[in-house]
């Protein structure tokens, strides 16, 4: 892809990086930051300086049923997410704590006339960059070249859906759960499409559910302030067999999540949810096909909306037939 720029060119005296005592919320939603910051930072001709995530919030949902944090999580997202640097932190930097960028690129414009003049060096320690970005989705293809996760050629097509819960069954953000149904239609429409091209696949499942019947309570892991009452939730309100109708199909629940996204962004056509998470995984996704069900993050524009359904059908044809005609070439990443 030919870089794109918003300045017209790259400022050694302009850098960015993650403020990471800003946020500490789930890993999700703190990667996509990271990789939104570095994606912005390529597109607008700056500097990255890597910063990694010093507290998650949410350890997954085995952590609430156990009531316990997973000590080594922090550490072992650090050790697969880095990102490398394009320079050390100069000790005259001057740095700028951001909560969140304004929605428009004027302030950038400006800062990069003042240090054209001034030859300083600034640093913005940026907690949310999303304003900007979803202006260009379009800049989160950099992203591709810093992806950890690296498909293996196979001639079987591979299916990952990501079915949020966890935390969000107890959580009152109920609109960010899509029914069972959702995710199964979608499912069974994409398999005819592979059928009708004599397409070999395999589905994947990845989801948190209580794996028995749980009573939660404020006092459980990451449900402080977020809890007035206690919730039961049980595994049988989850009708995961539902799921049954998936020809194919493997579950994995409560799995490890650097595994999950290792899937996500591995596979050839990925069914996101509404959710970071999510998110993330398609970001990393070099090469695969992205269904999405349209939330509060711009997506570029060769993913696909399963909601728009006049164009929905047509557009996953053309995507699997591209697969199908790539297989036929040596496998190139």
């Amino acid at each position: 892809m030919k870089e794109q720029s918003n300045i017209e060119e790259a400022n050694p005296h302009l850098a960015f990086s993650y403020y990471n005592s800003c946020f500490a919320d789930g890993a999700g939603s703190q990667l996509q930051r990271i990789y939104g910051i570095y994606a912005l930072a390529r597109f607008l001709g700056a500097s990255y300086i890597h910063t990694p995530l010093q507290k998650i919030f949410y350890h997954g949902f085995h952590s609430i049923e156990t009531n316990q944090d997973d000590v080594h999580l922090v550490e072992r997202y650090n050790e697969l997410f880095v990102i490398p640097s394009d320079q050390p932190l100069s000790k005259y930097a001057k740095i700028h704590y951001l909560f969140r960028l304004k929605n428009d690129f004027s302030f950038l414009h400006s800062l990069k006339e003042q240090l054209i003049k001034s030859r300083n060096f600034v640093l913005l320690s940026i907690g949310c960059p999303f304003f900007l970005v979803n202006q260009q989705p379009e800049m989160i293809h950099h992203i591709k070249k810093v992806t950890p996760f690296e498909r293996t050629p196979s001639s079987i097509f591979k299916i990952v859906l990501h079915v949020r819960r966890g935390d969000l069954l107890i959580s009152p953000e109920k609109n960010r759960l899509l029914p069972n149904s959702y995710y199964i239609n979608l499912n069974l429409q994409i398999i005819d499409v592979l059928r009708s091209l004599k397409i070999p696949f395999t589905c994947e499942l990845h989801t948190e559910i209580p794996s028995k019947t749980l009573l939660v309570t404020a006092e459980h892991h990451s449900m402080k302030h977020r809890l007035e009452e206690q919730v039961l939730i049980t595994p049988e309100s989850q009708h995961m067999e539902e799921f049954a109708t998936i020809p194919h199909l493997t579950i994995h629940n409560n799995d490890d999540p650097l595994a999950a996204l290792r899937s996500f962004a591995t596979a050839d056509l990925f069914i996101m949810s509404r959710s970071s998470f999510s998110y993330l995984g398609a970001m990393l996704n070099k090469k695969g096909i992205i269904v999405y069900h349209p939330f509060w993050c711009a997506t570029p524009l060769e993913w696909l909306d399963a909601t728009h359904q006049p164009s929905f059908h047509e557009r996953l044809i053309m995507a699997c037939e591209k697969w199908k005609n790539q297989q036929k070439a040596p496998w190139s990443i």
